[in-house]
């Protein structure tokens, strides 16, 4: 199916997820496009360049309390620029994250860039003009709007949906998830 629904607890590797399937897409010839309400967009290509360069395009770091951290090599950095220039798309930092304006930037980025894969992270902070009231149904109401757009432009669209705070380590069930439960059927 053209939408899925992609969620886990903060550490469970969402992120590396992500950026692997980025990676993959472009790779096999289909651009993508980010929406990050959570990283902004120079935070974002920086993790996409990290996990893509491997161990091999790291160099390894001490801070002064003898932490070890790692950074991209020059050279890995420039060759990621190189490939992925044209290949990645994200949403603009200064834009408000609002549906309608999400969907209609989407659909530009396939008409204009032949994007093929879309990614919304995190629904939680989706802009939904709506109130508490309707919240869910209007979460519920994005989704569709989300799976009918995949469908009308034969494309791949994955939504984080981030769990509710859990107050202890336990199986998460599709209560555990932020919004409407129902979202997990929708896609």
């Amino acid at each position: 199916f053209p939408v899925t629904i992609l969620t886990g607890i903060a550490g469970s590797g969402k992120s590396s997820l992500l950026s692997t399937v980025i990676c993959q897409s472009v790779d096999q010839g289909f651009p993508c496009w980010i929406y990050s309400g959570e990283l902004d967009n120079r935070s974002l290509r920086s993790w996409i360049k990290y996990v893509h360069a491997g161990q091999r395009g790291l160099n390894e770091y001490e801070n002064p309390l003898k932490k070890k951290y790692y950074k991209v090599k020059g050279s890995a950095s420039d060759a990621i620029n190189k490939k992925y220039k044209g290949k990645i798309w994200f949403y603009k930092d200064t834009f408000e994250p609002f549906s309608n304006k999400l969907l209609q930037t989407m659909e530009n980025m396939v008409r204009k860039k032949g994007v093929k894969t879309f990614i919304v992270d995190n629904l939680t902070v989706v802009s939904l003009d709506c109130d508490d009231k309707n919240k869910y149904i209007k979460q519920e109401e994005f989704i569709r709007d989300v799976i009918n757009f995949a469908k009308k432009w034969h494309v791949v669209c994955i939504l984080v949906l981030h769990p509710k705070k859990m107050d202890a380590i336990r199986r998460m069930t599709l209560f555990d998830l932020q919004g409407v439960t129902a979202s997990a059927d929708l896609s």
